[in-house]
């Protein structure tokens, strides 16, 4: 639908059909058609069209006849007569056309009127490869009239209109010109002023909440970790995003590996809070041994506080000396309420088939895109480890509107055409303009804001110096206590001390590793009423029996062709790395019986005695250190 001239001439005639009607029609162009729009006082009415060339058309001399109505939906469709170059045969100046009613026997004249409209039309396209206008393929629609023109055509082509939509000139240099029009649109002014305004206000609530995050990202270091124990376990907990998912009972788990398992642990922090809806808690995890395989986690709490009720998410553990991780998909209610009405659980660990289950990986990817890759919905629930600062997804968000609005001016008040076709898609109407417009605004504004949030994407955090991070962030490093490191610090080594502290060797013997000895073999009293060469017996018997099992294994343990070499060294790797932790731990409790000397000893006998007992044993694991490879029992640690 082309549109025509405005104030075009339009000429209708009236005609009386009491009897035969003529009128003479003015051709003015040889290559254009001639569509003459009828309208009759009654409907249907049957009527003869002659038209005659410079002389009054009859039956046998005419330059086109025909018959009316027409074939047609509506009476436009029936009481349109299409004469195109080939019918008028490039005739053009005066034509008569004669209009004569069809009635019945006997009835020699009707009481009608009828008015026409000629209309001279041509569809023309550019044709680029002769570079002329052509009219192949395309003809003159019945639906043409003198204000738009109808063309019909079977290929595409763009006639009259433009596939870009050319935007208004925004010129910035004129901005302070447009402000000094306050007094006669205030309203435009206010509102910037006040999106500046709230944008100011976001971006001190932002700073607040990035503050509070960097405080989420530590590792907390448990305050029930044992200072002898050295193997250490990365463990990371994440919280349900599931309505009333936070808890605030106090937590506490159990590792469980082919080897042993852990003691259990209180996984609890005094300087934030943990098990937030939605948050990852990071957490060091000691224990005197190597687990071995991880097979599952207990976690179970105490039901306390006032929404005690918790939706416990993925649990990552990480082995820190093996690099190892391993992943619980729990995604359970720990709750006497809601789920399956338990406080306590164990979650057995994840198979690479779970991990790869599709119900997993959409619902871990659906939930990092909508808290981390959606803009507007992460500045309110980013994830804290994310390099992305709330203060700077205020400020994408921010330049996003700024450039929406941008784009509006460009393309406000653009002249619409009324005669461009409206597509129709149920509830939604747009004309091709229209979707033009939105695909210009999406390429001018996308790409830049894309651009500026790759860009705070990929930074990193400013590094602090590094006095800094040694005063107001130590690492769980620095934090974690060694035995190796005890007899630097300046502390009061005492009898009662001593004697603790081989008593936790002793219970961590019994629990941790899988031993044919009663564990109520361990069971001391208090340290005051303990007598420390009987605590270094049982150590001492615990070390020589479980060696001694070692080395006499059944026969169906024994080395056979069959038996993969690995699971050989990998027996004697864990029977060494054991050897060397309590080596360790016994170089620890020599350097502490030297600084405390016989006079601290109820009896001098005793400590000589003790003394005797921990080199016995020392020379005993240095000899097994010797025999599995590790000529030096010191050098693991050095390594480490």
């Amino acid at each position: 639908m082309l549109p025509r001239p405005v104030g075009e001439q339009v000429n209708t005639s009236f005609l009386d059909l009491g009897n035969f009607s003529t009128t003479i029609i003015e051709v003015a162009s040889a290559d254009s058609t001639l569509v003459l729009k009828m309208v009759p006082s009654n409907d249907p009415l049957p009527f003869k069209i002659l038209l005659g060339y410079m002389d009054f058309p009859t039956e046998t001399n005419n330059v086109a006849m025909t018959e009316m109505p027409h074939d047609g939906a509506t009476q436009e469709e029936r009481y349109t007569w299409l004469l195109d170059p080939k019918d008028l045969k490039g005739n053009t100046g005066v034509h008569y056309l004669v209009v004569r009613p069809i009635v019945g026997p006997g009835i020699k004249s009707i009481n009608a009127t009828l008015s026409i409209t000629p209309i001279s039309a041509a569809c023309r396209f550019w044709d680029k490869s002769k570079l002329d206008w052509s009219t192949n393929g395309c003809k003159v629609g019945v639906h043409s009239t003198h204000l738009v023109t109808e063309c019909l055509c079977n290929h595409l082509t763009f006639f009259g209109s433009s596939f870009f939509v050319t935007p208004n000139l925004v010129d910035p240099s004129r901005t302070a010109e447009l402000f000094a029009t306050f007094a006669e649109n205030p309203l435009v002014v206010c509102f910037v002023a006040s999106l500046f305004g709230a944008y100011l206000l976001v971006v001190l609530w932002a700073r607040r909440k990035d503050i509070k995050d960097t405080v989420k990202v530590k590792v907390t270091v448990l305050d029930d970790n044992d200072p002898m124990d050295e193997y250490r376990y990365l463990l990371s907990v994440s919280t349900g995003h599931r309505r009333g998912a936070a808890t605030s009972s106090k937590v506490t788990i159990t590792l469980m590996g082919s080897e042993g398992s852990s003691e259990p642990h209180h996984l609890t922090d005094s300087k934030k809070c943990v098990f937030e809806r939605g948050a990852v808690d990071l957490f060091l995890l000691t224990t005197p041994f190597p687990l071995g395989d991880l097979q599952s986690i207990r976690l179970w709490h105490n039901n306390s506080g006032s929404h005690p009720s918790w939706y416990v998410g993925n649990v990552i553990l990480q082995d820190l000396q093996k690099e190892q991780k391993c992943h619980f998909l729990c995604n359970s209610w720990l709750a006497i309420d809601i789920g399956g009405c338990s406080l306590d659980q164990v979650f057995p660990v994840s198979t690479e088939v779970d991990l790869k289950r599709f119900s997993n990986l959409f619902f871990m990817k659906t939930s990092k895109d909508f808290s981390d890759g959606h803009l507007w919905y992460s500045v309110i629930n980013r994830p804290p480890s994310s390099n992305f600062t709330c203060v700077q997804r205020v400020s994408c968000c921010f330049t996003l509107l700024l450039c929406t609005m941008l784009t509006s001016v460009m393309f406000y008040g653009i002249p619409t055409d009324p005669s461009e076709q409206t597509m129709d898609m149920g509830l939604f109407e747009f004309t091709w303009q229209q979707f033009m417009i939105g695909v210009q605004s999406s390429l001018i504004m996308f790409p830049v804001n894309i651009l500026i949030v790759s860009i705070f994407r990929n930074t990193r955090r400013r590094e602090m110096s590094c006095c800094k991070c040694k005063t107001e962030e130590p690492d769980a490093e620095q934090t974690f206590v060694s035995p190796s490191n005890t007899n630097n610090m300046s502390v009061n080594v005492t009898l009662d001390n001593v004697i603790m502290d081989i008593k936790r060797i002793a219970q961590s013997l019994s629990k941790t590793m899988k031993s044919n000895i009663p564990r109520t073999e361990f069971e001391f009293g208090p340290a005051q009423q303990v007598d420390i060469n009987a605590v270094l017996s049982g150590v001492e018997h615990f070390i020589t029996m479980n060696n001694k099992a070692s080395d006499t294994a059944p026969p169906e343990l024994e080395y056979s062709p069959t038996m993969h070499p690995g699971s050989t060294l990998e027996g004697i790797q864990k029977k060494s790395n054991k050897n060397q932790y309590l080596y360790r731990q016994l170089c620890h409790i020599h350097k502490q019986l030297s600084q405390l000397g016989p006079s601290d000893f109820p009896d001098p006998h005793s400590y000589s005695r003790a003394l005797q007992q921990v080199h016995g044993m020392q020379v005993f694991l240095e000899d097994q250190l010797s025999t599995s490879g590790f000529n030096n029992p010191e050098e693991p640690n050095q390594r480490k």
